[in-house]
Parts: structure tokens; sequence; C-alpha cells
């Protein structure tokens, strides 16, 4: 993927990106002992801060300082995205929503045995819950900080570790490019641990992936990441659920089927500018 020298292998590159993560999180375990406990909004938004620097933008970026003497290329920092590539990767993120809800209800309809089930909703269930606690009350000062650290800063934490440190490492296997992509979306989602969201984020993942892969440049994608969050968090705010709109009905599969055809649409436009990159 990048043709710049390495001083590891891509599995010693992998275990190293599996034992920073692992030791960021225990970091992030004793920081939680110290943290308040009467204040849920403020304690989860620090956990979610230290979380994203410590177990996702530090080891992505002390990998990449092992690996090669040139980390800023490694995880793809210096890549040029184009305007009309910003544009159109925004309109995907834009007409795919009423698709992607559709994709989630078909996901959560995956048949289960009771207990799997039971185990899973009540993961489900709690992490749903703690998202509304760190969303806070309903103030446009709250709205500013979800923005900033739901969005924007996850955006970025998630993609420099998923896509840029991990894929970077995966492309230097066997797998090849799809199967790069593909992987690293696999991994991203299972990391989240909401198995009746997997398969929708999973897609999310490889559209991420294949804008770094397709671009080469870790930035395309950081956008699209932080506007697919910042959506979530801009229609809860306004008291928007998706899946109010996509009850049984004609009307409902008309509009399914005309933001398939439209993202379609704006995926070939996307393809066609986004020129592939030299060293992928």
């Amino acid at each position: 993927m990048n043709n710049i020298r390495y001083n590891i292998s891509a599995g010693s590159t992998l275990w190293l990106l599996l034992c920073t993560s692992i030791i960021g999180y225990l970091l992030i375990g004793i920081v939680g002992i110290f943290m308040p406990t009467d204040n849920p909004t403020l304690t989860l938004r620090l956990m979610s801060v230290f979380q994203q620097v410590f177990a996702f933008i530090a080891p992505a970026i002390a990998c990449a300082m092992i690996a090669t003497r040139r980390p800023d290329i490694m995880l793809r920092l210096r890549g040029r995205i184009s305007p009309a590539a910003v544009l159109w990767t925004v309109v995907i993120m834009v007409v795919s929503m009423p698709a992607m809800e559709a994709l989630v209800q078909l996901n959560e309809a995956i048949p289960l045995p009771a207990a799997i089930h039971d185990v899973l909703r009540s993961m489900e269930d709690a992490a749903q819950q703690a998202t509304n606690d760190m969303m806070g009350a309903h103030t446009v000062g709250n709205l500013i900080l979800n923005l900033l650290i739901m969005a924007v800063m996850t955006g970025f934490s998630e993609e420099i570790l998923f896509r840029g440190a991990l894929c970077d490492a995966l492309s230097r296997t066997r797998l090849g490019v799809a199967g790069t992509i593909w992987v690293s979306a696999a991994i991203f989602s299972l990391m989240h641990m909401q198995f009746f969201g997997f398969f929708p984020r999973m897609l999310l993942g490889a559209f991420f992936a294949y804008l770094l892969m397709r671009s080469g440049s870790l930035w395309l994608g950081v956008i699209a990441h932080a506007l697919n969050n910042a959506l979530y968090i801009i229609t809860a705010y306004c008291g928007y659920e998706n899946s109010a709109l996509l009850q049984p009905g004609a009307t409902t599969y008309l509009l399914i089927a005309a933001s398939i055809a439209l993202t379609a649409a704006a995926f070939a436009m996307l393809h066609r500018t986004l020129r592939p990159h030299p060293q992928n």
C-alpha cells in the first residue's frame, strides 16, 4: 500500500497495534478509578476522550513510528483530496441514510436463540443508554460538545487506528485490496461490541476503507466518519428517529429504493472522481 521501507513485518505490526491498544485500555481503566461519579455525563465524556487518545490515536502513531521512518505516509496523513471527492462523499452519507436504517432493522430481525438474543440486547441497551447519558441535557452547548467529541474527534481517532494503521498492516499481507477493506471493516464493527448494528457498521467501515485505499488519504474517511456521527447526533437532538419513517408500506419501500439508487449513482460518481493512488 505504501512505497516506503518498513522496519518490522506486517504480522509484527498487527501484534504491536494490538498490544499498544490493550495497554491504552489498561491505562483508561486506571484513570477511570479516579473519575467523578456525581456527574455521569462529564465522566462519560472524559472517558471517551481518554479512550480515543490512549486506545486509538496513541497506538496508531506509536505503531507507525516503530514500523517506519515515515509514519505520516504510513498513516496517510499527507494525502490530498479534491473538493469534488468531498462533495460526493457527503452526498453518499446523506442519501444512504434510509437504506442504512433499513439495514439496521434487518440486522435486528436476524433470528437468534432466546438466551443469546437477551444477552446481546442487554449489551445493546446498555451501550445506547451510555450514549444517551454522554449526550447530556438538551442544550446547544451540549450539542456542540457532542459534535466535537463524538463526531470530529471520534471520526479522526477511529480512522487513524482502523484505516490508517490497521489497513496499512493488512495491505502488506496476502489479503489484497478487497480483503483488506472487508477484514478491517469486520474488525472495526466487532470492536463496537454491538451485534444489532454489526452489518450496517461493517458496511460503513468498508466504505471508509475504500475511501482510504482509493484516494490514498486518511482525511476523506475522517470527513465521512465525522459526518455520519454528526448526522446521528443532530437527528437525536432534534428528536427525530429514522425508524419512525420506515414503517411497512409502499412509501417506505419507495424511499428505500430511491436511497439505494441515489447512493449507487453517487458512489459511481465518487469512484470516477477519485484517481487510484499510485501506491495502491
